[in-house]
């Protein structure tokens, strides 16, 4: 919901005769701005009220701060007039107060007057369930958070900042709408203040720029047992190969904002990754959320089970309801087949449980979660996780080709800080077949290590030692792959076409940087 569509609810609300109304949101300042000019539009005097500084315009009468003397007050004024109450769900448990709501509620009509509480914690007692309309207020969206950003950025581009002198910014209305996005989720207040000290320190508003925002975000986002905050640590250019799937998330890059909205586009909904163990499934769930500039939060599968076979069956539902608070983010919801595994099973009521939850949840929920889910078995996934339109996509990820490895030996020998003119990377790419993108890693580092207590750096001969020293996964778990190969065939989406003429041009470059006389 945006703050213009909870607007014209309250107003058509409090149009409809409804005069006691509970104003869910921990944005008071916000809120009561916005109530006061929707209050000047209708006509109707918008007066605050908090224990502390009593009723606004009657400064001469402190006993006004108390609860009862102000409802007595209220039911004596004439005028049309809105009553904004601050944090008055602490008064909620006066048998006294609730009784008096209830007689205001029927009086208040006749002046087109209403009592609106304004409060971060949500408390109706029984009696007043029937009486009180509860409005869910939003947190600010793109539009509302527009003015904040251009502002910030129209003091850097001002010039220079006590943090950093001589700091300056061209206009980027692209990198602004990314700012906006990465701030969803925040308080207004919260924004203001993310968005400050970020650029304090900043030379330069650039992606690095949403990225620090995205983490200052984390720090200051609530928690709960059954979601972690993940570091992304990853981006596009981490991932060998895939190029399908790569194509596919940077064109959804700016699926989430106003624009696509516009266009009557709906938010990307999430993407179901399945494939060979270490392959890259867990590394693309980090590259989609530094791609968009989104926090990242892991879904505890295991730990979702556990609490519904100990009875506790709202742990799922309060963490993606937290997730839902923290949109615009990428839900993370690792190895799939392990926590919804044979959810019809015999004595699995707590899968059956969980499993019902989150696709209700996946199919109903407002906010724009991202939900990336990976598996390695199929086979083992419940047919309502899989069908069409539950995802946006299925991928399917394969063993990497001759190309994709070597494009992964690159990434692995360029993070160690090697040379790769002292490396045969068609060499490697060519003895890797068969290992997933993990195993040749760990080869690398294998090798790394094994020359580094040598005090030597690594070579090539070390890397291919290295890699066949182990048995890979294609060997010990070929079956299993052989099975999800055949299920993806026609059911799934490959991460990287065209395989076989990739793997040609590939082996084509390969002899040609081969050396006169070497052995194919």
């Amino acid at each position: 919901m945006s703050t213009t569509s909870a607007l014209d609810e309250l107003k058509a609300l409090l149009g409809s005769g409804h005069t006691l109304v509970f104003l869910h949101t921990p944005e008071e300042a916000r809120w009561e701005r916005n109530i006061r000019a929707l209050g000047k539009r209708a006509r109707v005097a918008v007066r605050g009220w908090s224990r502390t500084r009593g009723l606004e315009g009657a400064e001469g009468a402190p006993s006004l701060g108390e609860p009862r003397a102000l409802l007595d007050h209220v039911a004596e004024v004439s005028e049309p007039t809105w009553f904004v109450l601050r944090d008055f769900h602490a008064e909620l448990g006066d048998p006294w107060v609730v009784r008096r709501l209830r007689e205001l509620g029927e009086s208040l009509p006749e002046r087109r007057s209403a009592v609106l509480v304004l409060s971060g914690v949500l408390v109706v007692p029984p009696e007043l369930e029937r009486e009180l309309a509860i409005v869910e207020l939003p947190l600010p969206d793109g539009r509302d958070l527009r003015p904040l950003v251009g502002a910030a950025l129209a003091r850097f581009r001002g010039g220079a900042t006590e943090a950093v002198p001589g700091a300056t910014v061209g206009a980027d209305p692209e990198l602004a709408e990314r700012i906006e996005r990465a701030l969803l989720g925040l308080t207004e207040r919260a924004a203001a203040r993310v968005v400050a000290r970020v650029l304090a320190g900043a030379r330069s508003p650039d992606a690095d720029v949403v990225r620090a925002i995205v983490a200052e975000k984390r720090r200051v986002l609530a928690r709960t047992e059954l979601l972690e905050f993940v570091d992304p640590g990853a981006g596009l250019g981490d991932l060998g190969g895939l190029d399908e799937l790569k194509r596919w998330i940077e064109r959804r890059s700016r699926a989430f904002g106003e624009a696509a909205r516009e266009r009557g586009l709906p938010a990307p909904t999430g993407l179901l990754l399945l494939g060979v163990q270490g392959c890259g499934k867990s590394l693309t769930a980090r590259a989609v959320a530094d791609c968009w500039g989104f926090p990242l939060v892991r879904l505890d599968l295991s730990g979702v089970i556990r609490a519904e076979r100990q009875g506790r069956d709202e742990g799922l539902k309060r963490a993606l309801e937290v997730a839902e608070k923290l949109a615009p983010v990428v839900l993370w919801v690792d190895e799939l087949e392990k926590g919804f595994a044979d959810a019809g099973g015999e004595g699995e009521g707590a899968v059956a449980r969980a499993l019902a939850t989150f696709l209700t949840w996946m199919q109903e929920k407002r906010g724009p979660v991202f939900v990336v889910a990976t598996a390695n078995r199929v086979d083992r996934l419940p047919a309502e996780l899989v069908r069409k339109g539950r995802f946006d996509e299925i991928f399917f990820v394969d063993l990497p080709t001759l190309a994709e490895r070597r494009q992964i030996v690159t990434i692995h020998l360029t993070k160690r800080r090697l040379d790769l003119e002292r490396f045969d990377v068609a060499a490697l790419a060519r003895s890797a077949a068969g290992l997933t993108g993990s195993e040749i890693e760990q080869a690398i580092l294998a090798a790394c290590y094994e020359t580094f207590a040598d005090g030597v750096e690594p070579s090539t001969a070390d890397v291919l030692r290295a890699m066949k020293s182990s048995i890979p996964l294609a060997v010990t778990m070929a079956e299993q792959i052989d099975q999800l190969r055949e299920w993806a065939e026609k059911r799934a989406r490959p991460a990287c076409l065209d395989n076989r003429l990739k793997d040609m041009i590939a082996e084509t470059l390969a002899d040609a940087e081969r050396p006169a006389g070497e052995d194919s």
